[in-house]
């Protein structure tokens, strides 16, 4: 039995099952999240349409701000423990992927040279 309080069990099982998703992922997409990888030609012709033209650490953050909405909205049907899983994974890349913009738009930030990824300098 488990000395973890009923909260700290329950969620740290939820986490470990988004870690080992997470990971089998990567093996089954690569990096589709670097910059250099991303591919976002319907969102750029959409905004193009618009008028709007981003920067693809912006246009990174939109897709995933997207997928963190289509998630939530699939939270509407029945129960399915995936997409409580999927929305831990994409919730939480999120979090790191805004905080890094945001950081590079404060000059914490500086761009590695021959990516796009922000790095810590």
């Amino acid at each position: 039995m488990s000395n973890l309080h009923t909260f700290n069990r329950a969620a740290k099982e939820t986490m470990d099952k988004s870690i080992a998703i997470c990971e089998q992922r990567a093996g089954e997409y690569q990096d589709s999240w670097d910059l250099n990888n991303l591919q976002v030609v319907y969102l750029r012709s959409t905004l193009r349409s618009f008028g709007i033209t981003l920067e693809p650490i912006q246009e990174r953050l939109l897709v995933m701000a997207s997928m963190n909405d289509i998630k939530l909205s699939r939270m509407t049907g029945p129960f399915k423990e995936d997409n409580h899983i999927d929305l831990n994974n994409y919730n939480s890349a999120y979090c790191t992927l805004r905080r890094e913009y945001e950081d590079l738009q404060k000059g914490l930030y500086q761009e590695e040279s021959g990516s796009k990824s922000p790095t810590i300098p």
